[in-house]
């Protein structure tokens, strides 16, 4: 282990009880995304925190979610926020004020509470990671933008277009979602399936059966190994009226437009037949992840520097949507470099205490190697 990064562990390490301390007061305030004011308490608070490492914060306000806040420190400042790094991580929930609220707690190494690992823990490893660098004078020297989005959970409507503009003018993105145990270690996303969605709304006596032939229908579609990609969600029927949210995976974007289509077709035969009126609002709402040779060396880099501090990184594909999908293809991109952890969106979410030292580590020397 060389003697930068014994010192940014070092860094850590002294720091890990304080860092604790942050993640278990943001758990512990509900942000719920349309929880407005819960999601911008958990901002504020970081914001604190990046201002006092010498970040200058610019809040974006949005009037249904919560308000996003980008942070810049000197470096990037100087370079017109253009180039160096882009850190990324998504301070709401999916669980809402008016349901029982799982606090933080931490038991033989294991943290739970609602969001720990989905997404509130991310935010806290970016933290930390900044602060080591901070720490050891190399955070100067480095352009480095930190961008909390606040509506991930439902889908990043409000927050895709300044991720898209953000990551367009960085040399890196890390994206601080959870990643999964694995050997000694931890999964990185090096990719994901793009997801499709289609706000259906069937009026007339048969809509609810009609709703359920077209479920029956669509349910394992473009999936060869009899794995769900297409989903109903927020389902709603009564007598004359049927509702549904319906999202869809694929692996590419022409794949996407013809399962999009696909399902268009059932949904307009179906309600010929039960003769239902429908009503569509539809597209492609996240590109997929797919990584390039750039993007696999940066990922072999970042593999390299887990094998020297004995925390070991796998590559993972995975179906679930991140904000990562709003990255440029031309712009490398690391996805997962939060929480090592599982159980996301249930009573059961869950993190391992030691992604407060291990994730911060690989985070502030793989970046001290690429911009210091």
């Amino acid at each position: 282990m060389d003697i930068r990064i014994r010192a940014l562990r070092d860094s850590i390490e002294s720091n890990n009880k304080d860092s604790r301390k942050l993640l278990e007061e943001i758990v512990n305030i509900n942000s719920y995304a349309y929880n407005k004011e819960g999601v911008e308490k958990v901002a504020g608070i970081l914001r604190k925190r990046f201002t006092n490492l010498g970040f200058t914060e610019t809040v974006i306000p949005r009037s249904k979610v919560g308000n996003i806040t980008l942070l810049s420190n000197q470096a990037a400042i100087k370079a017109g926020n253009m180039g160096g790094v882009l850190l990324n991580a998504h301070l709401d929930t999916v669980f809402e004020p008016g349901q029982k609220q799982i606090p933080y707690y931490s038991v033989d190494g294991i943290i739970r509470g609602h969001g720990v690992t989905d997404d509130k823990g991310g935010a806290v490893i970016i933290y930390q990671a900044l602060k080591a660098l901070f720490e050891t004078k190399m955070l100067d020297h480095i352009p480095v933008r930190v961008l909390f989005n606040t509506d991930e959970e439902q889908g990043s409507d409000c927050s895709k277009d300044l991720i898209k503009k953000e990551a367009s003018v960085s040399e890196l993105v890390i994206v601080a979602e959870y990643g999964k145990p694995r050997d000694n270690g931890a999964t990185v996303v090096t990719g994901r399936m793009g997801r499709g969605r289609i706000n259906l709304n069937l009026k007339g006596r048969n809509s609810e059966v009609a709703m359920l032939e077209i479920m029956e229908k669509t349910t394992l579609l473009g999936s060869p190994d009899q794995q769900p990609l297409v989903r109903f969600r927020d389902y709603v029927c009564n007598s004359n009226e049927a509702r549904a949210m319906i999202t869809f995976g694929y692996a590419t974007v022409p794949e996407g437009e013809r399962l999009q289509e696909v399902i268009e077709d059932i949904i307009i035969y179906t309600a010929g037949i039960f003769k239902t009126d429908h009503y569509m609002e539809n597209g492609l709402t996240r590109p997929p992840v797919i990584f390039d040779e750039k993007r696999w060396n940066v990922f072999n880099r970042l593999q390299k520097i887990g094998e020297s501090i004995g925390f070991n990184l796998h590559p993972e594909s995975r179906t679930a949507g991140s904000d990562a999908s709003f990255v440029p293809d031309h712009v490398p991109v690391l996805d997962g470099m939060g929480p090592v952890g599982d159980k996301i969106h249930t009573d059961e979410e869950f993190m391992q205490a030691c992604s407060l030292t291990a994730r911060p580590l690989v985070i502030a020397e793989l970046v001290a190697q690429m911009f210091s």
